[in-house]
């Protein structure tokens, strides 16, 4: 049986303080946070911490050791945030026996996050052993190791008179080479090996799973903003003048915010079987592109949802509820967009 103190959650979260965990169940993320000697939950936009005092930690601990169950309703006399503390209980034993799942693939890309080259010197600098792929063109797609010369020493940065920037074109990060190389390989991209540098499969160096999570959390969560894991094209929406002029959407973004929820919906976690064995989903922009509108095409602005949940959404029948909402640690909405889609269902109500 597995065992775990309400004490070594509490050394847990207080050495981490930017820890982010997930409900089981849901996905659900929250923010985690020693408050005295009791852990506070912050889901969502939620300000106002769910807290358990040391003695309900404990009889939650007791319960989990006794039981072993990560069920929130097992555990429903003694707190109505077992979900919580349960999410947090996987985490500590998961990083204890080595298997936390990390972010296979970050991006760092000047379109979709503002301080990009900085989010990418930061990754090299802790990263030193780590491989990337710099999407140089849609045909040419180069695996470089993270001290690659060709692209300066991890401290480098644009100066006045150069203002380019390292992540003028994407790049695909990961741990090792074999991460990427199943990356191309689904994604049916040829990349070619930096004449310049090696990457070393068998280093001992590489960072272990549990350090390449922690370094990453540091980067991920402390910024301005928060790279979405998987492949982007691009995110600023285009405009076209022919007969009528009509806004010309990011697909690769929609696509690439589908593939992060695996095609399930954000509000009821369903999505649509096809016969080929696909799940069919739709990408909601949550403050229109057009119409009046004219909001970003990017993730912050999107969500994967069922097309019963789309029309419904379109038609403002429905309000978004950021607490209720199914929304992965590496997506950040922005509730401006959120508030904006309610502000036009109360006034569509009232």
């Amino acid at each position: 049986m597995k065992n775990v103190t309400a004490r070594q959650l509490i050394e847990f979260v207080s050495e981490r303080p930017n820890l982010q965990c997930s409900t089981i169940a849901t996905g659900k993320p929250f923010g985690v946070r020693v408050l005295n000697d009791a852990i506070g939950y912050l889901p969502g936009t939620t300000k106002k911490p769910r807290v358990h005092i040391r003695k309900f930690l404990d009889r939650v601990c007791s319960e989990f050791s006794r039981s072993n169950s990560f069920r929130a309703m097992d555990y429903r006399q003694i707190s109505v945030h077992a979900s919580y503390a349960l999410a947090l209980i996987k985490q500590v034993l998961d990083e204890r026996e080595g298997s936390v799942t990390y972010p296979i693939f970050t991006v760092f890309h000047d379109r979709l996050q503002r301080n990009a080259h900085d989010l990418f010197q930061k990754w090299r600098a802790v990263n030193p052993h780590g491989i990337f792929i710099n999407a140089k063109s849609r045909n040419l797609h180069v695996l470089h190791s993270s001290t690659c010369h060709h692209l300066g020493d991890a401290e480098w940065k644009p100066g006045p008179k150069d203002m380019s920037s390292l992540t003028t074109k994407r790049k695909i990060c990961a741990r090792t080479v074999d991460v990427l190389e199943e990356w191309s390989n689904r994604h049916q991209i040829e990349v070619r090996p930096c004449p310049d540098c090696a990457a070393n499969r068998d280093s001992t160096d590489i960072l272990s799973p549990v350090k390449y999570q922690r370094e990453l959390e540091k980067i991920m969560y402390e910024a301005e903003s928060v790279p979405l894991i998987e492949e982007f094209e691009g995110v600023s929406p285009d405009q076209v003048q022919t007969i009528t002029r009509r806004f010309l959407r990011d697909v690769g973004c929609a696509r690439a915010v589908k593939e992060l929820y695996q095609n399930k919906c954000q509000l009821c976690g369903e999505g649509i079987s096809l016969p080929d064995g696909t799940v069919y989903a739709e990408a909601h922009h949550i403050r229109p592109l057009g119409k009046g509108h004219c909001d970003p095409d990017d993730p912050s602005n999107l969500l994967c949802v069922c097309p019963n949940h789309h029309v419904a959404l379109d038609y403002r029948a429905i309000r978004i509820d950021l607490e209720e909402l199914h929304v992965h640690p590496t997506h950040r909405i922005d509730p401006a967009q959120v508030a904006h889609h309610n502000d036009l269902v109360n006034a569509t109500i009232e």
